[in-house]
């Protein structure tokens, strides 16, 4: 008997419900494509608190599938940086931008992002910058807000030099999960 298996395996982006720290997701290109759930679940918590904060208990439940996203990363904190060579290629924008103004419009502190898109103005913050080790000192070794967990989805090449860069720069490797 022959089994053939076929891709995608793994344990995902490994994150529980009751993560509470904060989170970095890099992703270039495709590399997005593994988080889109998570914005999307992170989309539907910010407007649950939003309509909890107004007090609008009768709405809460027009946020599908119901249940209490309050509970869901609770006190966490997810920032996600990722560089697309065409506004085409940034699957996902639309809810994103959402997510991200939602975010920074309410002070909620769940989600913030960062992406390089040569040319193009956007409504959530974009940069010119590479993501090179320089990068991972600022933003994810010293950040002001400490990186419990650092996910990354990108080519071998990429996940290669953030490995070997956040060894150098002493990040614990233990906080780091490939995807």
């Amino acid at each position: 008997m022959n089994l053939k298996i076929d891709g995608p395996f793994g344990t995902g982006l490994d994150i529980s419900r009751t993560f509470s720290g904060h989170c970095v997701l890099i992703g270039f290109g495709t590399g997005i494509l593994p988080y889109l759930d998570l914005f999307e679940l992170l989309l539907k918590k910010a407007i649950y608190l939003k309509f909890q904060e107004e007090n609008l208990t009768h709405r809460l439940s027009d946020v599908k599938p119901v249940q209490d996203y309050s509970a869901i990363f609770p006190g966490a904190r997810f920032t996600y940086y990722g560089a697309f060579k065409e506004e085409s290629d940034f699957v996902g924008y639309d809810f994103i931008s959402k997510l991200h103004n939602l975010s920074r419009t309410y002070n909620m502190n769940l989600f913030d992002c960062t992406v390089r898109l040569k040319g193009k103005e956007l409504s959530i913050p974009t940069t010119n910058a590479y993501f090179d080790k320089n990068f991972l000192l600022h933003h994810i070794v010293n950040s002001a807000d400490e990186v419990t967990k650092l996910i990354v989805c990108a080519t071998h090449q990429v996940m290669k030099d953030i490995s070997k860069w956040s060894e150098e720069l002493g990040f614990p490797r233990g906080r780091i999960h490939f995807v």
